[in-house]
């Protein structure tokens, strides 16, 4: 898809931002005494997002300089302290440019003349970023990413050449991005309202004599939601639990999950429920499908694996765990590396010959899984929620083996994960109620387990 970035729609406008002390009387004299038309709308609920960018280079995303890629959602109803953005929404992808030599001039243009789909929009703005000239970087090989986003309810006062906008009720988001998903967190809040104010020279007095009935105050000419969301404070972050990643196929990571063994493949139960965990005020982001293959040697107690994408074990990786505890959820290490034959011997400890034969005859297992990022505003703790159906191929009379597994990954916070143990435990056992609950209502039968895909296929299959 070819997207247009010329200034067919260019918007170049002076605007001052004041803020409102007194509101009713504001808005009272703006109708009755000023005789502007008041805009009804009925989606009079903004939430902006602000992108950065990453390059190949560097792991945290960096704010772009006198220039806003952005997108623009307009909600029929105020969001959630914490929500989770859907790729399939609506919205206007935007760039809004600020001028050194005059602050309060500014570029708008809309990249779309209609709302696009979100999914849809980040590729119109990586477009737009990667088609501008600096002789600072190769935007060529930048990633756009959602960084922040305000929130704020609009009304629009309009005549001749005038236009003013007041907000309120502004809060401001961080962007938690977990795969596609876009998650929103709120850290703060203007404790005022803001007037935006734009106007040709015949509207000045109107301006003037605003401020002077004391109903606004001019803020400076540097100051935006936007300038105001990126320099707060206590903005929350993603805290991933240990994990050490040294390539791509190579990593090591603390598994801390319950496993629930259920009655009956739930995949399609979990990536249909759009209600799934809804009342136990959870956030959740949308379904992810993943299909892999397992070769299974065998290494007690918790076995190694050959893993693979495909069914012919193109691009594999070993994969092995150790258990820590059982209780009062599994906790394993696993560590992940290339896989090569010579890697291979020295884990399982035995001979070429034999190892040959247990790569060529070894059980293999497909595994078919549903996963979905769900966040817990109350403990601010991030699980992944996985519905696993595994089936082995080559001794297809054993017993399908199927699980709903609810793993912890991460927190938003700035207190260190290792100094909160018991608020881990807590939190992981919080939600493993909630899916026991939903498990229960859609008649899975769950009942908690400690039996992973190694003990499923070396308690039916003779090595």
């Amino acid at each position: 898809m070819t997207y247009s970035t010329a200034p067919g729609n260019l918007l170049m406008r002076e605007e001052t931002r004041y803020k409102v002390l007194d509101r009713s009387k504001l808005l009272e004299h703006l109708v009755r005494k000023d005789a502007l038309q008041v805009t009804q709308y009925e989606r009079p609920f903004v939430l902006t997002v602000y992108f950065g960018y990453v390059s190949a280079h560097e792991a945290h995303a960096k704010e772009l300089k006198n220039v806003a890629l952005r997108v623009r959602f307009y909600l029929p109803l105020r969001l959630d302290a914490a929500t989770v953005l859907n790729d399939d929404m609506a919205c206007v992808p935007e760039i809004k440019e600020r001028f050194d030599a005059s602050p309060d001039l500014r570029n708008k243009t809309r990249l779309t003349d209609v709302p696009v789909p979100f999914r849809e929009a980040k590729e119109i703005l990586t477009h737009a970023l990667r088609s501008r000239k600096t002789d600072e970087q190769d935007l060529g090989t930048l990633v756009l990413t959602p960084l922040y986003a305000s929130h704020f309810h609009r009304t629009h006062f309009e005549r001749d050449h005038v236009r003013i906008s007041v907000d309120r009720d502004i809060a401001f988001y961080s962007c938690i991005n977990k795969d596609a998903d876009c998650f929103l967190i709120e850290f703060d809040r203007v404790p005022f309202d803001v007037a935006e104010i734009k106007v040709g020279s015949s509207g000045l007095e109107l301006e003037r004599e605003l401020e002077k009935q004391g109903f606004i105050s001019r803020l400076p000419l540097n100051f935006s939601k936007g300038y105001l969301m990126f320099n707060s404070g206590n903005k929350p972050d993603f805290e991933e639990l240990d994990i050490k990643l040294e390539a791509e196929n190579k990593w090591e990571v603390i598994e801390r999950e319950t496993k629930l063994d259920i009655i009956g493949n739930a995949t399609g139960l979990l990536a249909r429920d759009q209600d799934f965990l809804k009342e136990h005020d959870f956030v959740v982001g949308a379904a992810f499908h993943d299909m892999s293959y397992h070769k299974v040697l065998a290494a007690p107690p918790d076995g190694i694996t050959i893993m693979s994408r495909h069914k012919d074990f193109d691009d594999s990786v070993i994969k092995f765990k150790r258990r820590v505890r059982t209780a009062p959820y599994l906790e394993r290490i696993e560590k992940v590396i290339p896989y090569s034959v010579d890697a291979l011997g020295p884990l399982l400890g035995i001979g070429d010959v034999q190892l040959h034969r247990a790569i060529e005859t070894g059980p293999i297992f497909s595994r078919q899984r549903v996963r979905r990022n769900v966040y817990s505003p109350k403990s601010r703790l991030f699980f992944e929620i996985f519905a696993d159906h595994c089936e082995i191929i080559n001794r297809p009379s054993v017993k399908c083996l199927d699980q709903i597994e609810v793993e912890l990954v991460g927190k938003i916070d700035t207190i260190p994960i290792s100094d909160d143990k018991k608020e881990l435990d807590a939190g992981l056992q919080e939600a493993t109620n909630a899916v026991m609950s939903w498990c229960e209502l859609t008649g899975l039968a769950p009942q908690i387990s400690t039996q992973t895909k190694y003990d499923w296929v070396t308690g039916h299959v003779t090595f």
